[in-house]
């Protein structure tokens, strides 16, 4: 994952997948290789659907304070 090089300082990456093909879980090693982490999750369900379910990841940079419309 090469988007830190990218992300400013105080930025955030709002990834948008799909619960049929994974889950937030899937990209947890991603994320942490990368030098990042995730601020929040939203509409994910714990285990992969058999159905389209789109849900959000919010990847940040560690130290970096989130957006004040990301809430907790």
């Amino acid at each position: 994952m090469i988007i830190g090089r990218f992300l400013k300082p105080g930025g955030i990456v709002v990834l948008q997948e799909n619960n049929r093909g994974s889950t937030a879980e899937t990209f947890a090693t991603m994320i942490e290789a990368a030098g990042l982490t995730t601020a929040f999750v939203a509409e994910c369900r714990p285990k992969r659907t058999t159905y389209d379910r789109f849900y959000f990841l919010g990847i940040v940079r560690p130290n970096d304070p989130c957006p004040a419309w990301v809430e907790p």
